[in-house]
Order: structure tokens, then sequence, then C-alpha cells
């Protein structure tokens, strides 16, 4: 269980934080690469959220047939 929780939190780290880590707000200057970091952070982070939401299935399934 706890790696489940683990796993939600990196996922919603990765998709919520980390493009804001990479680019500060404060910056006048538009990076080209700024808005692929947005998009791929979001695919990532969304990617570790479902691993993490199948994980909590097959343990709630697993949990009823023991």
């Amino acid at each position: 269980m706890t790696g489940i929780v683990i796993k939600a939190i990196i996922g919603l780290f990765v998709w919520l934080a980390l493009p804001d880590l990479f680019f500060k707000k404060g910056k006048k200057k538009k990076s080209p690469y700024r808005k692929f970091t947005v998009i791929a952070c979001t695919i990532v982070g969304i990617l570790i959220l479902i691993y993490a939401g199948v994980d909590l299935m097959q343990m709630l399934f697993s949990f009823g047939n023991e």
C-alpha cells in the first residue's frame, strides 16, 4: 500500500511541479523547449498515476480473493 501512495505522489510531482522547476515563472525570456517539457512531464506524470491506479485495483481485487 505504501508503494502505491509513493507512486501517486511521484506522479503528481512530475505532472504538476517538475515543469515549473525546470523553467522559473519569473523569467521574461521564453524557452523554445518549455512547451515540450510541459507536455512530456504531463504525459509521464499521468502514466505514473495510471500505473499506481492499476496497482491499487490489483491489490483490492486480490485482497477479496484471499
